[in-house]
């Protein structure tokens, strides 16, 4: 069964799947009616009106986080992938555009401060960040002048850290991440029996 599989390029696992089913089998995935859609997308509509660069993973964990507060089911990210590419929400990735950013900083009184070559762990966190900031709040922003930026930037701030969904932390907000945290690490405790000593 392997070399057959091998020479005609096809799993195992999926020909062993086919081998076994009853002939009485029917994909019922095909011509499946979606239900619910509309909801998904003024859901979507309403969590990403003020950020439209946000991806479908991050809007679907809004929803979800939304849906939660509610005690509705969750939504799957496919599904919100395709309502949202049916419905134009995505949009394309702001083209890179590179500039000197430490020929900017004197303008804004932003010190610029160099990393350490060997930590590129921290490298990578300030790029994502900066790039997060420009994608997500810099390009809808005022840029007219560099004191109404720096007005706006707090509540950019406190959007990012009690709102935006964070990849790296399960799509939730560093503050709802450590919240959980806090409250794990507070259960841990309790949950441990006391030591009592003789």
């Amino acid at each position: 069964m392997m070399a057959v599989c091998q020479a005609l390029g096809l799993a195992r696992s999926n020909v062993y799947a086919l081998r076994s089913r009853s002939p009485s089998w029917v994909d019922r995935r095909i011509d499946r009616t979606p239900h619910g859609d509309d909801q998904l997308l003024a859901d979507l509509r309403e969590q990403i009106t003020e950020l439209p660069r946000y991806g479908y993973r991050r809007a679907c964990a809004l929803v979800n986080r939304q849906r939660a507060s509610s005690g509705a089911p969750r939504v799957n990210p496919k599904r919100v992938y395709r309502v949202m590419a049916a419905n134009a929400l995505l949009l394309p990735k702001a083209p890179r555009r590179p500039q000197s950013s430490r020929a900017h900083t004197g303008t804004v009184s932003v010190q610029a401060i160099d990393m350490r070559w060997c930590s590129p762990q921290s490298n990578g966190m300030a790029e994502s960040i900066v790039n997060t900031f420009k994608r997500d709040y810099v390009s809808r922003m005022d840029l007219s002048d560099a004191r109404t930026v720096l007005a706006r930037l707090p509540a950019a701030f406190e959007h990012f850290n009690e709102v935006h969904p964070h990849s790296s932390l399960k799509m939730r907000s560093p503050c709802e991440f450590g919240r959980r945290r806090v409250e794990q690490l507070r259960r841990t405790q309790l949950e441990q029996p006391a030591l009592h000593f003789a």
